[in-house]
């Protein structure tokens, strides 16, 4: 979801529309898949910086 709307520049209502899924659920999936990559990319940062 998070590359159909970085990537493939489509709207949330694009994907839902092509998950056949409810606005919604694309928007608390963004924002999971967002929170979740920040994560990964702060403690990849933080190993980096640490080794």
């Amino acid at each position: 979801m998070l590359l159909l709307v970085a990537w493939a520049d489509m709207t949330y209502e694009d994907v839902a529309r092509a998950l056949d899924i409810p606005i919604g659920t694309v928007r608390s999936r963004l924002h999971r898949a967002r929170a979740r990559t920040r994560q990964a990319l702060v403690a990849t940062r933080e190993e980096a910086f640490d080794g």
